[in-house]
């Protein structure tokens, strides 16, 4: 298996105690979409971040786009949705009193593969990222490009 550091950064923040977290010091909070989709920056080391992704109830899709110059690992929080990745469906659900463990997998997001989500009740993700090529990382939604596909 090639050795990948965005999963690597991302199985660290996942096994790694809550308080060794590093938040940006000005803070990165953004509001996205005009819908109310909020994203937080939790852990910012380097060229990788973490952002917390909340879906409110009211959204019940997020359209297919494309994050250009960063490479993302998604991992389900809440909620009962299904990620679009490319041409797959990828149905996630949280039971109750299941463990985030016991349920989640990374899910895979190449830098401009075309994805989006589908929801039920709203729900929220981790996103662990890569920016490439030298850009410094803000939040994700910085470089959100609606699909054409």
């Amino acid at each position: 298996m090639k050795f990948d550091p965005l999963q690597h950064y991302a199985h660290h923040i996942l096994s790694a105690s809550i308080y060794s977290l590093r938040p940006p010091a000005g803070g990165a909070y953004q509001s996205l979409l005009t819908k109310g989709l909020v994203c937080t920056v939790l852990d910012r080391q380097g060229q990788f971040q973490t952002e917390l992704i909340m879906i409110p109830h009211s959204i019940k899709t997020i359209e297919r786009h494309t994050h250009p110059g960063i490479d993302t690992f998604e991992y389900h929080v809440t909620g009962d949705f299904q990620f679009s990745i490319g041409a797959d469906m990828v149905p996630s659900t949280i039971h109750e009193g299941a463990a985030l463990g016991e349920v989640n997998q990374l899910v895979s997001v190449p830098q401009d593969l075309v994805h989006g989500g589908g929801f039920k009740e709203g729900g929220s993700f981790l996103s662990f990222q890569h920016y490439l090529n030298g850009v410094p990382p803000t939040t994700v939604g910085s470089s959100y490009k609606m699909s054409t596909e």
